[in-house]
């Protein structure tokens, strides 16, 4: 969940959101506009803290400045690919001599033949 934290509305919403996308993403708050802390309308332990609530990892970023906006994206992208089940190409020979067809989450998890 990203929220702009110039604007409370923004944040105050995000429980609604939430609801709407659970069953398809992972859980992660993301506070926006990190670089104008002088409009700075949610401080960092109250976000955090609906963060902790909710079970999401929570990071500030600036897309202006490009401060951890990386580390969101990668960060998502890592979890989506582990989430998402994607059928290996070829069947696994195990060491016995059979072959298991199994499924993967992300290449880092599939068995190599």
């Amino acid at each position: 969940m990203i929220f702009d934290l110039t604007i409370k509305s923004s944040f105050d919403i995000i429980q609604y959101w939430l609801q709407q996308v659970q069953d398809y993403s992972g859980k992660n708050a993301v506070g926006n506009k990190v670089d104008l802390a002088e409009s700075r309308a949610i401080d960092h332990e109250t976000a955090s803290s609906l963060a902790q609530t909710i079970g999401a990892m929570y990071v500030e970023c600036s897309a202006k400045t490009g401060d951890n906006v990386d580390l969101v994206f990668t960060s998502l992208a890592v979890k989506f690919a582990n989430r998402v089940p994607v059928q290996q190409e070829e069947p696994v020979r195990l060491e016995s001599g059979t072959f298991y067809q199994a499924p993967c989450y992300g290449k880092d998890t599939c068995l190599s033949s």
